[in-house]
């Protein structure tokens, strides 16, 4: 087999700016996903804490009226 010739291009003018650019996107994107995922912690734990607020209200009223309806009963 012939070996081939290695053929130098002349390399782009401005690949160190679009390297550091493509750098500086990667890097944004991954804060957004990082902050992206903070507010979806944060909102699941609100509503956690509003379901099991809404569930303890919920309990308190049923036996209000359990009470109420024996008092009347």
């Amino acid at each position: 087999m012939k070996k081939l010739e290695k053929i130098d291009l002349p390399a782009p003018k401005r690949r160190g700016r679009w390297a550091k650019q493509a750098a500086q996107a990667s890097a944004q994107a991954a804060e957004r996903r990082e902050h992206a995922w903070g507010v979806l912690g944060v909102a699941g734990l609100l509503l956690w804490g509003v379901v099991c607020w809404c569930g303890r209200s919920l309990v308190r009223t049923g036996r209000f009226l359990q009470g109420l309806s024996e008092l009347t009963g």
